[in-house]
Parts: C-alpha cells; sequence; structure tokens
C-alpha cells in the first residue's frame, strides 16, 4: 500500500478533535509522509491532554472554593417544627 493512502485512511478514521490536523494533512502539497503525520497527531493529543487537565482542574479548584467560602450554620437557633425543641429539624426528629 502507498504511504500517501495510508496516510489518509489514518487519517479518515479519526475523531473530531483532530479535524484540525486533518485539514492540515489533506491540503498539503506533495506526498504525505507518515513521520510528518505521526507527529502531528502525537502533538494534537498532548495539546488536547494539556487543555482536558487545565479544564479539569479549574473546575475543582472552583468547587473547592466555593466549598471554602460556606460558613457553618448555628444549630443552636434551629427548631424543630415537629416537636418544637431546638438543635435539630423534623428529618431529624425522633
Amino acid at each position: 500500500m502507498e504511504e500517501n493512502t495510508l496516510v489518509l485512511q489514518i487519517m479518515s478514521g479519526l475523531p473530531a478533535e483532530y479535524d484540525s490536523c486533518q485539514t492540515v494533512v489533506e491540503n498539503m502539497d506533495g506526498k504525505r509522509n507518515l513521520s510528518y503525520v505521526s507527529a502531528k497527531l502525537l502533538t494534537a493529543e498532548q495539546r488536547g491532554s494539556q487543555e482536558r487537565l487545565s479544564s479539569t482542574a479549574g473546575v475543582k479548584s472552583q468547587a473547592l472554593a466555593t466549598t471554602a467560602c460556606k460558613k457553618p450554620w448555628d444549630k443552636s437557633a434551629v427548631l424543630c417544627y415537629y416537636c418544637d425543641k431546638k438543635t435539630h429539624i423534623k428529618r431529624v426528629c425522633l
């Protein structure tokens, strides 16, 4: 099988995240080199994994910041509407 055909078959089987690489390779002039395409795909994979890590870390840090800002509520001021006693609510009332 010719290397040019092999490259095109590999590129056609890639997921949507690699569309930009696929466009670059398809628009190359001349013969498509398998080692060049491999290098481009590895670069795109590294870039994608770094983006996924940074977006996940951002979500985690936002969640931690939200929970860190919450103050514990004063249970001594809570009144149970079922038994009229303080320090608990109806769902935990015995």
